[in-house]
């Protein structure tokens, strides 16, 4: 790869393609001060604080009732972008859209997730 390709790359209005190539292309680890550095900007610039301004209070994105169906809307699919993008699982917004999916998919009794209203045992 060129160095006009990889600076473009590494611009810094983009984190989440840097850290990709950072950790990917590069040889840097999570624990580089330059990676370190990316990861938090991941939270503030770019594309992810952008998806995180849409989330409801609850949590979600788009209507509780298509979490998942809304493909690429709903908040299954968006946290799956999210993680794509290297978002902090940390992030108290990251963990609300998660507790939103348990809340209203998982079943306890079977350990598994569904796509309709979580069925409580009687």
């Amino acid at each position: 790869m060129n160095d006009k390709t990889l600076a473009w790359l590494l611009q810094e209005d983009n984190p989440s393609l840097r850290h990709a190539v950072l950790t990917n292309l590069l040889p840097k680890t999570c624990t580089d001060d330059e990676v370190v550095q990316t990861k938090k900007l991941i939270m503030h610039t770019g594309i992810v604080p952008k998806i995180l301004g849409l989330q409801n209070a609850d949590g979600s994105w788009g209507t509780e009732n298509t979490f998942y169906t809304n493909k690429y809307q709903g908040t299954v699919w968006t946290l799956l972008i999210l993680a794509e993008l290297y978002a902090d699982p940390q992030d108290e917004r990251v963990q609300k859209a998660c507790s939103f999916i348990l809340q209203h998919c998982f079943c306890p009794e079977t350990g598994g997730f569904s796509t309709g209203e979580r069925r409580q045992s009687k």
